[in-house]
């Protein structure tokens, strides 16, 4: 069991170190949400593979000609 963390305050932000012993990868995206009991919980956000962002970044592209027209109007 890891040992008990506290929460510290970095800037405007309250951070929470996640132990060494959770094996927590770095570089994961995670959505953090606390329940009505106050416990946090933070769920991990799939990541998109290469073909889904590359499908993004298309369909984007294809888009924003119009959106930069629209935007000042």
């Amino acid at each position: 069991m890891p040992k008990t963390v506290k929460t510290r305050k970095v800037a405007k932000s309250t951070v929470i170190t996640v132990p060494s012993e959770l094996n927590v990868p770095t570089d994961v995206q995670f959505k953090p949400s606390v329940n009505e009991h106050g416990d946090l919980i933070f769920k991990r956000i799939d990541q998109l593979n290469q073909e889904e962002a590359t499908s993004i970044t298309e369909f984007i592209d294809q888009f924003k000609p119009v959106l930069e027209y629209l935007k000042d109007r």
